[in-house]
């Protein structure tokens, strides 16, 4: 669940880049890291060893078993489905989403995507259990990829569109947990305003912000004990980042 922890660092992250942190000295800086982090799998290689693995195997639902890319294949249609029959009964969401770009819509799908898999890989055989524990933590986790892509411009925005977020993500979880299952709907999603930007993602700083960034999440893991910096450190980081990112860059 880290992961949505990322997505809240990088707004303060980007007030806080430093023009003198050069991607040469962040490296030096990742190699240096690396290198504790080495020896402490090498001092603790059980526990080093657990907290970075990712299952890979298969699941079964129902009487089907799937492959990890058999389940995302078949997510986004399901989550598309349940975003539609939401905004049937949400005209505030949907009035939202008619004012809000299309590359942002984009991004939910890849962000969608980005957050299962990393739900496949840390819960595995799990991934479909129906228990209380885990389904708040894709319901928490569904809705702070929503939010990642579709920011509210103010906090009165965002606790309207709190309440609003969650009983969609409940929704999006519930049909998930059925993976391949058909997913029909009659009621269209807005298709929204055209990101002006479109095209000039070559313009923003990237480099830079990822300099900024990973600089504040260093002096957040600097409060952690080397075994657990290795389970935060995730090499999904800049793809978790960089769709969301995108996105902003393309609005108005």
């Amino acid at each position: 669940m880290f992961v949505l922890g990322l997505l809240l660092l990088a707004a303060k992250a980007t007030a806080q880049t430093d023009a003198s942190l050069t991607m040469q000295q962040l490296q030096l800086e990742k190699e240096a890291l690396e290198k504790q982090l080495a020896a402490a799998s090498a001092a603790s290689p059980t526990a080093a060893g657990a907290s970075e693995m990712c299952y890979t195997g298969t699941i079964v639902s129902g009487f089907t078993t799937m492959t990890e890319d058999d389940v995302m294949e078949a997510l986004w249609p399901q989550v598309s489905a349940s975003l539609a029959e939401h905004l049937r009964t949400h005209e505030g969401m949907e009035n939202f989403l008619e004012r809000s770009g299309t590359c942002q819509l984009k991004c939910f799908e890849d962000m969608v995507d980005l957050t299962y898999r990393t739900l496949y890989g840390k819960l595995g055989p799990d991934y479909l259990s129906r228990t209380t524990k885990v389904q708040r933590v894709f319901v928490k986790a569904t809705a702070g990829a929503f939010a990642a892509c579709y920011p509210a411009r103010n906090d009165g925005q965002r606790n309207k569109l709190l309440v609003s977020e969650m009983n969609l993500a409940e929704k999006i979880v519930r049909v998930t947990k059925q993976p391949g299952a058909p997913a029909f709907t009659d009621y269209e999603i807005p298709d929204g305003l055209q990101c002006m930007n479109e095209g000039k993602e070559s313009q923003f700083p990237i480099a830079d912000f990822m300099a900024g960034f990973t600089k504040e999440l260093n002096m957040l893991m600097s409060h952690y004990t080397l075994a657990k910096k290795r389970a935060i450190v995730s090499p999904m980081l800049e793809a978790t980042l960089t769709a969301p990112l995108f996105a902003f860059l393309k609005l108005p």
